[in-house]
């Protein structure tokens, strides 16, 4: 373990952080736990950075094994003619598989040794060959940080703990684990073999060209720990399961443009000899002309490649889709904790965070534990509940503050739409909608950026004020809070666009007005191609974003660190580890699965292949080592991700019935015209007498170009009557009663359909769940006389 601090300019700042350090050193010195060993900044290649090396030795590894509970093999193995309750993997031995992992130091990391909690009374039960592999490089650094955090220390009279409040106060710039050494490897594995797992690694994992290969996560967890083998084991998962999806969903697309032709609402649209009965309303009021519905006919084509019959079965397969991902992911976490030995983490009392530890000891705040009796750190609920209060307030403000970012980008679409169309110019006229759409999707875009830096840092601090007990608490109400912001900021335009606009624009002679006194938005040509193109440019752009921040940013950053030390070529090629690990950039507390909620399965697809490998190739060569933290499962995800599965089962339905033109084609289809969809444009739209428009609204300019407008009437969408008041027809109800009826019969079938693959798929398999109740059993037996208690890693 590594802690860096530079020397200050300001004499006055350096003498406080100079005691600091020093208290914190002798006081490090004193519990003599670590070995320490400082490089001065002469001695460095940059001459500023002042570094601590802090080396773990054997005796307080094992002492504090045993603190952290770590799961060790034990020698006593009685598993060797037990592998029939193991559940097979299902893959075919007979024949080479192109997809998985062929090099001879990936073995999987198998351990047929029974495991349990470390215990230093019994350490000659324990299966220790040899002390430096004993413990994996990821506990060491566990044990050095478990430790630094806990580290007490006088300053100014009072009790102060741990290294990371004097990061925070400049005492100390950082504090990192160390890579196991450098992640350049010139030589072929096939001859030479990798001199540390970090270049096994890179050549096998963090490649471009290894995109179609499993992942190493035996090797993965080994190097960075549970917590970022879970997420990349989650990741690799769902690409995977997105495969079918994206098949499906290329299939409706292709589907859509092979029945474009035949389409015929859009032919309809098109047909230019039926120009003259389609000369629809003005989009705005007064300086808006009237514009022909034929000037729609690339849309109208366009929302066929969205809403056509494969659509809904499409919808159906994604919603059980999502069903079907989580309890199959069920059981691969299921084997993942077996394989891990993390079935019985949560179980365990799971230590302390240090700094709710630190806060409560300065406080003198502690209770008697109700389970082990010990006397602990403990932070009264009364305590807490105003804190809380503060934070989902806090909450609703930023959602609040969205949704005023919507409104805005609302006003702008309609006040851009009115300045364009007004401009009496056919080509302008033409493009308006599209342009208002991309241009409004970009604005959208910049501001969800900027709010989602601005919150993720509010949800920071708030998390941290709120003082919980443990890590597992404290990354829940952090995801929590992330997403119920992060939902908000990304889905609330979409929800506008697919629910609202256009919904209750009125008629030509009452408009509503309710927004500022501006009339409300049309959906010209259809709301769905409108939705599509702002969820492709937000979708896109976060993505881009996400890129540029986790990959470009951290390269450019390590560039400049590297660029601004005076190094000659001799010292280029000797730089310490620790230095080139310094000059690494951090990973930071981040939430590692905020950016895969809102994707699209082909682009998803596309995205996770790649996103796979650049942020294995991030992980090993641009950021500094993370700690490693152990983690059985995905923690709130499951739940947050289970919530918008079913969610995503209500806006389906709601899509299909209002945004789109789905239910409206199959009334007039079966129930109006007798199978036909010839005549549905004219269905479709209402008839207005031109010389009822309101005075105040009454278009002034003709339709553009040399087209002269004489006629009494135009059309505008809707299903209203051809009189004054215009109220709505018999055939509008029936449409209404049709969408309801419809968003009821497919939320409950769909419900029903989950609800029974619930049931019926098991979260853990059945032979895995043989396994662990023989192996428990087993090392029962096989440890009756020294009381340990633990299950088999295999």
């Amino acid at each position: 373990w590594v802690l860096t601090y530079k020397i200050s300019e300001e004499p006055e700042k350096e003498h406080k952080n100079a005691e600091r350090r020093r208290a914190f050193m002798d006081s490090l010195r004193d519990l003599n736990k670590v070995e320490m060993e400082e490089q001065y900044a002469e001695d460095s290649i940059d001459k500023t950075t002042n570094y601590i090396k802090i080396h773990v030795p054997w005796k307080t590894l094992l002492e504090y094994a045993e603190i952290m509970k770590f799961n060790m093999p034990i020698k006593e193995s009685a598993l060797n003619n037990d592998h029939e309750f193991i559940e097979p993997e299902q893959k075919c031995k007979s024949f080479p598989s192109p997809f998985e992992l062929d090099s001879q130091y990936l073995e999987k990391d198998y351990n047929p040794h029974y495991t349990c909690a470390f215990k230093n009374a019994v350490i000659h039960k324990f299966l220790i060959e040899d002390r430096d592999t004993f413990f994996t490089s990821a506990q060491r650094s566990s044990v050095a940080d478990y430790i630094i955090k806990r580290v007490d220390y006088e300053e100014g009279g009072r009790k102060k703990f741990g290294a990371y409040r004097l990061i925070s106060k400049g005492a100390f710039e950082k504090s990192f684990p160390l890579h196991d050494g450098t992640s350049e490897f010139d030589e072929s594995l096939l001859t030479h073999p990798p001199d540390n797992d970090r270049q096994l690694l890179r050549q096998e994992w963090a490649r471009p060209g290894r995109w179609y290969k499993f992942q190493p996560l035996d090797l993965v967890r080994k190097y960075f720990g549970e917590k970022i083998g879970i997420y990349f084991a989650w990741l690799g998962f769902y690409t995977g399961m997105l495969i079918p999806a994206s098949i499906l969903g290329v299939l409706c697309f292709i589907y859509g443009l092979l029945t474009m032709g035949s389409n015929t609402t859009a032919n309809e649209v098109c047909n230019a000899s039926l120009r003259q009965f389609f000369y629809m309303c003005p989009l705005c009021d007064e300086r808006c002309p009237y514009w022909e519905l034929f000037s729609t006919c690339n849309y109208a084509r366009a929302q066929h490649l969205f809403d056509n019959g494969f659509t809904v079965f499409f919808a159906v397969f994604m919603s059980l889709w999502a069903t079907m991902f989580l309890e199959f992911w069920k059981r691969r976490q299921a084997r993942l904790a077996f394989e891990w030995d993390l079935l019985d983490y949560e179980a365990e009392e799971e230590p302390l965070r240090a700094q709710y530890e630190a806060k409560c000891v300065e406080e003198h705040s502690f209770r008697t534990n109700p389970v082990t009796g010990h006397e602990e750190p403990y932070f009264a609920p009364a305590k807490r509940l105003p804190r809380y209060f503060v934070g989902d307030l806090s909450i609703v403000f930023m959602i609040c503050l969205v949704l005023a970012a919507v409104l805005a980008v609302i006003i702008y679409r309609l006040g851009i739409t009115y300045l364009l169309l007004r401009t009496n110019n056919a080509l302008v006229n033409q493009a308006a909608s599209i342009f208002t759409s991309i241009t409004a999707a970009a604005i959208n875009l910049i501001v969800i950026m900027l709010l989602g830096v601005l919150y993720k840092g509010l949800a920071y601090k708030l998390t941290d004020w709120e003082r919980y007990r443990t890590q597992s608490e404290y990354d829940r109400a952090f995801t929590v809070k992330m997403f119920l912001f992060q939902f908000a900021n990304y889905y609330s335009s979409l929800f506008y666009i697919a629910f609202f606009k256009g919904t209750f624009s009125g008629s030509p002679n009452n408009y509503n007005r309710s927004l500022l006194g501006l009339r409300q938005q049309e959906c010209t040509g259809g709301c769905l191609v409108e939705l599509c193109i702002q969820l492709a440019i937000i979708m896109v752009g976060k993505q881009a974003w996400n890129n540029f921040l986790e990959f470009i940013l951290p390269k450019v950053k390590n560039w400049i660190a590297r660029r601004n030390i005076e190094k000659d070529e001799e010292q280029l090629k000797s730089v310490p580890l620790m230095e080139e690990d310094e000059d690494l950039q951090e990973l930071g507390a981040q939430g590692l699965f905020f950016e895969y909620l809102e994707m699209a399965p082909f682009f998803a697809l596309l995205n996770n292949i790649i996103e796979i490998r650049l942020d294995a190739y991030k992980f090993i060569t641009q950021l500094q080592r993370p700690l490693a933290v152990r983690a059985p499962n995905i923690g709130a995800w499951y739940g947050i991700l289970d919530s918008v599965s079913k969610m995503a089962v209500i806006t389906n339905a709601f899509v299909i019935a209002v945004t789109s033109d789905f239910i409206p084609r199959m009334v007039y289809e079966y129930t109006i015209n007798n199978g036909s969809m010839t005549g549905y444009v004219n269905f479709s739209l209402s008839t207005f007498k031109v010389s009822e428009f309101p005075k105040s609204e009454a278009p002034l300019a003709n339709l553009s170009g040399s087209l002269s407008y004489n006629r009494t009437f135009c059309r505008y969408a809707g299903y209203r009557t051809t009189y004054f008041p215009y109220d709505h027809t018999l055939n509008y109800w029936l449409i209404m009663t049709a969408r309801l009826a419809f968003v009821v019969v497919f939320e409950h079938l769909i419900f029903f359909i989950k609800f029974a693959i619930d049931y019926i798929i098991p979260d853990v398999p059945r032979a895995l769940r043989l396994t662990i109740k023989r192996e428990e059993y087993l090392a029962k037996q096989a440890l009756q006389d020294d009381k340990l208690v633990g299950h088999a890693d295999v």
